[in-house]
């Protein structure tokens, strides 16, 4: 599945089932924890890119000529 949609979130909800948590309630945290858990990732994945440390950066990434080491 694309972005692993329905593997994380069908283990977390069984997974909170042993613990007498209501299905829904599951499912609401599993696609809550997955959100914040792919958020920070895009977000500090930009700052990095933004920032450009070590030659990595968006302008590095798009350009077309030979990449100095």
């Amino acid at each position: 599945m694309p972005g692993n949609l329905g593997v994380f979130h069908y283990p977390t909800v069984l997974a909170l089932a042993v613990y007498g948590v209501d299905r829904e309630i599951a499912l609401a945290y599993a696609i809550v924890l997955y959100a914040v858990a792919i958020l920070s990732k895009l977000v500090l994945g930009s700052v990095i890119m933004a920032i450009g440390p070590r030659g990595f950066s968006f302008r590095a990434a798009f350009s077309s000529g030979p990449r100095e080491p």
